[in-house]
């Protein structure tokens, strides 16, 4: 008799940078530090437009988002899955207005 013990996919922590403004871009990496191969990795997040999702190797997949907006905030979770089961991680994104420029107000000009 052969005992095979398959390894659970465990999801190192991650999380967006923060502040993120509305315009700019915003990426996420879901890195695997554990489990057994191949591992399915998957994202979960509204149907929003822009957002790309990149497999790197076997244990890591990017999500990216060129030029967040208003609707793109909320949270994102990657799960990952091989035979032993599955695991994820959740992380919030929030995604502030545009930047503002404030510049001095030099009085009147003659």
């Amino acid at each position: 008799m052969e005992v095979q013990v398959m390894v659970l996919p465990r999801i190192t922590p991650f999380d967006f940078e923060s502040p993120i403004y509305a315009g700019e871009a915003a990426q996420v990496a879901c890195m695997i530090s554990e489990g057994d191969l191949p591992i399915n990795i998957t994202w979960l997040y509204g149907p929003h437009q822009g957002v790309t999702v990149n497999r790197v190797g076997g244990k890591a997949s990017m999500l990216v988002i060129e030029k967040t907006g208003y609707e793109h905030r909320g949270t994102y979770t990657c799960t990952a899955t091989n035979r032993a089961g599955s695991s994820n991680y959740s992380s919030l994104l929030y995604v502030n207005g545009n930047r503002v420029e404030v510049r001095p107000f030099l009085g009147p000009s003659r």
